[in-house]
């Protein structure tokens, strides 16, 4: 082999072993819980990827959002959603009955108001209606620490950090951790329709949860101290 042949042969197995590297970086680096989910399905927070720290860590603060909101409703910023929350829901054949507008939300009558200190606030709102995306559309697609905010009547403003998205199959009957009422800690969810679509039934397989709880008020940053007067 002469010596141009070699270097040749040198340089065509660096490119090959370069390319190799590169699709090995491509794959190990891809975050498959970013791409976006097909229709009729769900992606579990479960394969969210974990990224390894060394050293010790610490929660990341939550920070105040504050936007524009009237008395009695909701909104998801990660979702650019506002929505009203009109009234409480009718409960028509054993199953919440979401509002005729679906962007607006109702909450059930037997839990708690959105302004009171303990127990489960209950939202829903349509998925969607005649192509229509509704105030709860993309709930599947809420992550945890996700924030939610409320406003209830007063003016009350509150803001809850998402804990759990759930799918639940309609078979199953309802999740009886959001039917509690009045009693126990404060949380909040939020239900819609999702999962895949039955023609035959005209509805939608299951029910999506969204577990929220509250986020602690962040105190007020105390005022620098005075200096001493100069005697």
């Amino acid at each position: 082999m002469t010596l141009r042949a070699w270097w040749l042969s040198v340089a065509v197995l660096c490119a090959i072993v370069a390319v190799a590297a590169a699709e090995l970086v491509a794959i190990a680096g891809r975050d498959d819980a970013g791409a976006a989910p097909s229709a009729g399905t769900w992606l579990p927070l479960a394969v969210r990827r974990v990224v390894p720290v060394v050293g010790p860590t610490k929660p990341a603060p939550v920070r105040t959002v504050r936007i524009t909101m009237g008395s009695n409703s909701v909104a998801i910023p990660v979702q650019h959603v506002r929505a009203p929350i009109v009234s409480y829901c009718p409960i028509i054949d054993g199953g919440l009955e979401p509002p005729a507008d679906v962007h607006e939300v109702c909450y059930w009558a037997g839990g708690a108001a959105i302004g009171d200190d303990v127990g489960t606030t209950v939202l829903t709102g349509h998925i969607n209606w005649a192509g229509v995306t509704g105030a709860f559309g993309n709930l599947a697609s809420l992550h945890r620490d996700d924030l939610v905010l409320t406003v209830g009547t007063g003016g009350a403003f509150a803001q809850w950090r998402v804990a759990r998205v759930e799918h639940r199959p309609k078979t199953l009957g309802i999740d009886p951790r959001a039917f509690v009422g009045h009693a126990g800690p404060r949380r909040l969810y939020l239900i819609s329709c999702g999962g895949a679509f039955d023609t035959a039934a005209a509805s939608y397989v299951d029910n999506i949860y969204v577990r929220a709880v509250p986020v602690p008020p962040i105190p007020p940053t105390p005022p620098p101290p005075q200096p001493r007067p100069v005697e």
